[in-house]
């Protein structure tokens, strides 16, 4: 395939056609060798030694004609593009190193393959081994020989072939070809397809509760040591030797269960690359010996020198083993020296090079550890005197193996200076290393967050970026903060484009300045009143120094500026919904049941919930979770209300835990300095989410209290030295004004209490899955939060949580329970005083003024513009007449319409916020715009709801059934009984239509007169639906009641609008489908709807005499005027349905 971008054309190749291509080639190469045992038995060939005198060096003409066949055919077949990596050399003049005309390599052997991807072909390389085992081949150990072809994917195997050609060990048995794509576990298998047992001889060696572990016959003295270390951690083991990289591979893969192979330093990439993804399909392991990922990269000057581990899947005793094998051979100061001793250098002097060293993380993006010269040359500014780096060590101790990437502290041995005077190198560097492959939490999130792995690569070019701009450079210097110099970088993102799959290709490193321990800088595993003041200071400096209207924005005309909002997150912050997944605002409630268990007992014991319904309190933060999330962070593209938090806007670090800060007593004052790192979710936010981010995450229990004055006393710290650095980075002239006008404390303190709700939302729905609650501290432990460790913090959060649902939403609402806030704010004067949404904002108590609170207590019922007796804004039904190609009215004409729900407007009418009317935009009325203006059905519509709900009101025993309904409208046009629908509690609505522009008009109804603040929120939005069968799948059987008005008075869609109903229909017996239709001029409702119920009726749908033991045309006819009924008499009449599913008994 050829892919066309505006700048470059792309080959790409077929994984699954690649892979079947080398299946064929490998069966070839497998014949080759077979033809050549059979001349070897008859004494016609002998092998000849690679490495003179050494007989495992051995290579006989099979491997190179064999290479010859493989090679020649994939060249045939892909062309001189694909790159080839083989062991032997290819000759130009041997008559097999191209297939013959007319026998190109078969592409569809594979028909089971489970996804498919087309791969850049640059991207590409193909490992060859001819003939793996060759010593065993001429030895006479045939089952050990191997015809190997692997498929690398940016140094990452992606699929390999394993050639048999003597499956049973003898000639008789056909070749057989093993075969697997290493990210799909259930494409593994064998080719021809028939019953084989995997299993060689060697399987008869093996015990079930015992580990296997396998070895060749080497008198290396470290693999010697290693063995013996793997013995002894598995104490139930049996040992067996045997030839071949991929016969020992193939076994721990697919063979013998409980197995470990190690293998010696002299295995190169084409040994390795078929059986690591054969092995990874199974769930298998393989690192080096001292647990560095493999790299198969067509560029690296060398082999597997470092060694090789395998283990099976589905084996927690081999991973064991596995695992520990590695960390002891870390820790093997011997084995160390002796394979890495010619990057680290050998001063055995050095007390840190006796550790256990962290070496499977000092290595670059290609696994190759670092030179002694590299490093001098990254560290040229800081060692003016040139003096010369001897040694450096990486002790365990100082790394850290995170779920987002690795790091290790590099500690430095240099020359002696000559003069004491002169300036000393550093002796410390931090290495953060990110290949997102070798990462289980990145090839996790491939398959449950995919979106998150292109989020991660950007989280990871912002760092850098950040730190190595002249931003960050001046917020040392002229802020004096502690941020972490950058010595080097190398960067490796893969395009976007690719998809989260092509993101895991990515990788990066950094060399970092250290907050060392001999400079004084510790960590604190939760930060104690002290060490939390002091880094609010800094977090108030910061902020400050980039606050909107700071002298930073000044700097070189602006252009600074622009490069800080180019290279960070313009919705800074890691929590954020957009980056952690909005469907993330539906686990709440799931999360909170999940956990709550673990905290009930303690819990119980918190003096301050005695008596609360806990059990609902995820439920009740899912309501505010969308809402809690757009108002902490307020400037992502999709969020109407950011222009109103624009004068708040600042620079945020956007992960503030306890692990980004390092501390130091200063010598001369005596006051705790604080060093920040870690700026990969930095970027444009709200200073008062940062604060509860940093509260909620970092600091000792003893910083805090249920009733928030700890908290209070915090955040006046934090303000009073907010105050002072606004004033001096220019943002304001006194404390007043920023108490008047900036930033004041009263509106820090409410959007700090929002802040700490949508902490509370991603705790809850995510991050107490890795909930491990710690007594004492642990170096594990130290880079997790507090919520994730300390169980007092966890006790603290649920409780302000609660207290927070209390006392921000429910008293401003009043004590029943609001599904959204419905404005009736345009309807009156007030728009003339005040903007509506500083209106809205101050009823969440997000923005205060008296201005606000005075024009709140002017809303009243009796301001509301229904109340007017103009004919088209009462809810009346008016005259609609025939015009060319539709129905008009005279209310059709006006720009809006208010529609009252009589019995909602009594329940409400001591609400001072909801007035229990509608307000809808229409657009004019004539051809081509039906649905977008408000018609007599569908004001009916709304009023038989209104009217519906108030009569299971009435009724104790169903007081609540509408509050658990699932509402869907077919044909929306204005969504006025959609919207009606959720003002009347719906647990969810739907609005639908197959008009796009009757969408949007929709969407604008929704918004103007619903917003999201407060418990008990429920979800109402406008989708697109086509009717049809195929077109209503998406929403298959998500619907407890379907509504609809005026849609049957086109014949032909009959049927499409029936088997829509019935698809989108829940499965539950009370699920019901009401429909309202009216007569019009031309039209008669009964002919019309008694066709509609004969199609629908075919489909499995059938009428119900009532709804829920209401009669509705009763209902409808109840809520008419005399006028109206008139109306209707004159017009073809109304008619009401209910249909229901019919349903089929079975027998007895």
């Amino acid at each position: 395939m050829i892919l066309l971008s505006a700048n470059s054309i792309m080959k790409t190749v077929s994984l699954a056609q690649l892979l079947s291509s080398c299946m064929d080639a490998s069966k070839q190469g497998c014949d080759i060798i077979r033809i050549f045992q059979q001349q070897k038995r008859e004494g016609d060939i002998q092998g000849t030694l690679k490495e003179g005198g050494n007989i495992r060096s051995v290579v006989t003409q099979a491997d190179i004609d064999a290479q010859a066949k493989i090679v020649g055919g994939l060249r045939a077949t892909w062309g001189n593009d694909l790159r080839i990596i083989g062991e032997e050399e290819e000759e130009e003049d041997n008559e097999n190193n191209k297939t013959e005309q007319g026998t190109l390599l078969d592409k569809k052997l594979i028909a089971d393959i489970l996804y498919d991807e087309d791969i850049p072909m640059d991207e590409i390389t193909i490992f060859v081994d001819p003939l793996d085992g060759t010593r065993e081949f001429v030895e006479g150990r045939l089952q050990n020989v191997a015809c190997l072809i692997g498929i690398a994917r940016n140094q990452q195997p992606v699929a390999g072939v394993i050639g048999l050609p003597f499956p049973d060990g003898t000639a008789q048995s056909n070749a057989e070809i093993h075969y697997a794509i290493a990210d799909q576990t259930n494409l593994f298998g064998v080719w021809p397809k028939k019953p084989t047992d995997d299993l060689s001889s060697a399987k008869k060696h093996h015990t079930h509760n015992s580990v296997t572990i396998l070895t060749g016959d080497s008198n290396d003295p470290v693999l010697i040591n290693a063995t013996a270390v793997a013995k002894e951690l598995a104490s139930n083991h049996s040992h067996i030797i045997i030839g071949g990289t991929a016969a020992k591979l193939r076994l721990v893969a697919s063979g013998i269960p409980n197995s470990v192979a190690i293998l010696h330093f002299k295995t190169e990439l084409w040994d390795t690359c078929a059986a690591q993804a054969v092995l990874q399909s199974q769930g298998g392991r393989i690192t080096d010996l001292f647990g560095s990922p493999l790299v198969h990269s067509p560029t690296r000057p060398f082999g597997n020198i470092f060694g090789v581990v395998a283990s099976s899947g589905n084996s927690a005793q081999a991973a064991r083993v596995h695992q520990e094998l590695c960390q002891r051979m870390r820790a093997d100061n011997q084995s160390v020296q002796s394979i890495f001793g010619k990057w680290m250098g050998t001063n055995t002097n050095s007390p840190t090079m006796m550790e256990p060293q962290a070496i499977d993380i000092a290595r670059d993006l290609d696994g190759i550890p670092f030179r002694l010269d590299y490093i001098q040359q990254v560290l040229r500014d800081e060692n003016p005197n040139n003096l010369v780096l001897k040694s450096y060590s990486v002790p365990e101790r100082d790394a850290w193996r995170g779920m987002m990437s690795n790091g290790v502290r590099f500690s430095l041995d240099w020359q002696a200076k000559k003069n004491p005077e002169d300036p000393v190198p550093p002796s410390d560097v931090f290495y953060k290393r990110i290949v997102m492959a070798d990462l289980a939490h990145a090839r996790d999130k491939l398959q449950s967050a995919p979106h998150k792995l292109i989020r991660d690569v950007k989280s990871y070019q912002v760092e850098t970026s950040f730190l190595t701009s002249k931003t960050c450079r001046l917020l040392s210097n002229e802020a004096k903060m502690n941020v972490n110099k950058v010595f080097a970088s190398d960067l490796r993102p893969m395009p976007a484009d690719l998809g989260p799959k092509g993101q895991l290709q990515s990788r990066f490193s950094i060399f970092l300045e250290y907050f060392q321990e001999s400079e004084g800088w510790n960590h604190q595993w939760l930060l104690d009143e002290e060490a939390t003041k002091a880094t609010l200071v800094e977090l108030a400096k910061m902020h400050a120094y980039f606050w909107k209207g700071s002298q930073f924005w000044k700097k070189e005309n602006g252009n600074l500026g622009k490069e800080l909002e180019s290279i960070v997150w313009q919705n800074g912050g890691y929590m954020q919904p957009k980056l952690q997944g909005k469907e993330q605002l539906e686990k709440v409630h799931s999360g909170w049941e999940a956990r709550y268990p673990t905290f009930r007992n303690d819990l119980a014991e918190v003096k301050e919930l005695k008596g609360v319904d806990l059990a609902s309190l995820g439920k009740r933060l899912e309501a505010v979770a969308s809402y809690v999330g757009e108002q902490a962070h307020p400037f992502s593209e999709e969020n109407d209300t950011s222009d109103k938090f624009l004068k708040y806007r600042t620079f945020i670090h956007g992960d503030p835990k306890q692990a980004n800060f390092f501390f130091r007593r200063n010598s001369n004052s005596g006051l705790l300095e604080v060093g920040i790192i870690d700026f990969q979710w930095s970027g444009f936010g709200l200073a008062a989410t940062d604060v509860a981010h940093h509260i909620a995450s970092a600091v000792m229990p003893d910083c805090l209290s249920y009733d928030g004055k700890k908290e209070a006393k915090l955040l006046d710290h934090y303000h009073s030295w907010l105050t002072t650095y606004m004033i001096e980075f220019g943002v304001a002239a006194s404390k007043a004004e920023v108490e008047q006008s900036i930033f004041p404390k009263a509106i820090l303190q409410r959007q700090y209490e929002v802040a700490l709700l949508d902490v509370c939302r991603m705790v809850f729905a995510y991050a107490w899955s890795r909930w491990k609650p710690e007594t004492e501290p642990t170096p594990e432990s130290l880079n997790r939060n507090a919520y994730n460790k300390s169980l007092p913090n966890v006790l603290w959060l649920i409780s302000r949580c609660h207290a927070l649902l209390e006392s921000i939403i429910q008293p401003v609402y009043g004590a029943r329970p609001l599904k959204r806030v419905c404005k009736t704010f345009e309807n009156t004067l007030l728009h003339q005083i005040i903007d509506r949404n500083d209106f809205l904002l101050g009823i969440l108590g997000i923005v205060s003024s008296p201005k606000i609170v005075a024009a709140a207590e002017r809303l009243q019922p009796s301001l509301d513009i229904e109340s007017s007796d103009d004919i088209c804004q009462n809810g009346r039904l008016v005259e609609e007449r025939a015009v060319p190609g539709a129905y008009s009215s005279v209310c059709m004409t006006l720009q809006e319409r208010v529609v009252p729900l009589p019995k909602l407007q009594m329940r409400l009418q001591d609400d001072r916020i909801r007035s229990g009317s509608i307000i809808i935009q229409q657009q004019p009325a004539g051809s081509g715009a039906t649905g977008m203006t408000v018609w007599n059905s569908g004001l009916l519509l709304a009023r038989l709801l209104d009217d519906i709900v108030e009569t299971f009101l009435a009724n104790s025993e169903s007081s609540d059934f509408w509050s658990c309904q699932d509402v869907m409208e077919l044909g929306c046009g204005t969504g006025v009984a959609s919207i009606a629908s959720h003002l009347l509690g719906a647990k969810s609505v739907v609005a639908t239509d197959g008009n796009e522009k009757v969408l949007e008009l929709a969407r604008k109804n929704i918004s103007k007169n619903c917003v999201l603040p407060a418990q008990g929120l429920k979800a109402i939005e406008a989708k697109p639906l086509q009717w049809g069968l195929l077109n209503a799948m998406d929403y298959s059987e998500k619907a407890s009641l379907v509504l609809g008005a005026d849609l049957t008075y086109n014949a032909g869609s009959w049927r499409v609008l029936a088997e829509t109903m019935v698809t989108v229909l829940s499965l539950d017996a009370d699920a019901r489908i009401i429909y309202l239709s009216l007569g019009h001029e031309g039209f008669n409702v009964n002919a019309e709807l008694d066709g509609f119920l004969s199609v629908a009726k075919e489909v499995g749908l059938i009428p119900d005499s009532q709804f829920r033991g209401i009669n509705l045309s009763l209902l409808l006819q109840n809520s008419l005027s005399s006028s109206e009924k008139r109306l209707l008499d004159q017009s073809g009449g109304a008619r009401v349905v209910v249909l229901k599913r019919r349903m089929i008994l079975s027998k007895g």
